[in-house]
């Protein structure tokens, strides 16, 4: 698979992030089911790495989600990322800390 833009891969990896956290998991927990390293998604949710739908399908099938419930999973507030500046879905406490 290819690279996708930076502002989806940027939103892909927030969106990675918030529903993670959602769901309970901490980063070693997602890595093990994807296989791949914690570092690898930590960067890749802060937009801090290069990344590749490869590695966007392997989180999304670890977090048993489909293409459109990880792009565009719907939540009811919006805050900006600390990172980056995007707006993004209502913040997890983890985030607010």
């Amino acid at each position: 698979m290819g690279k996708p833009t930076s502002r989806a891969l940027t939103l892909a990896g927030h969106r990675v992030h918030f529903l993670r956290t959602q769901q309970g998991m901490g980063l070693r927990e997602l890595a093990k089911k994807a296989g791949v390293s914690a570092a690898m998604i930590s960067r890749f949710e802060h937009a801090d790495g290069d990344a590749t739908l490869t590695l966007v399908d392997r989180l999304r099938e670890a977090l048993g989600l489909t293409w459109d419930q990880l792009m565009n999973s719907e939540c009811s507030h919006e805050y900006i990322c600390r990172f980056c500046g995007v707006e993004l879905a209502e913040s997890s406490e983890e985030e607010t800390k």
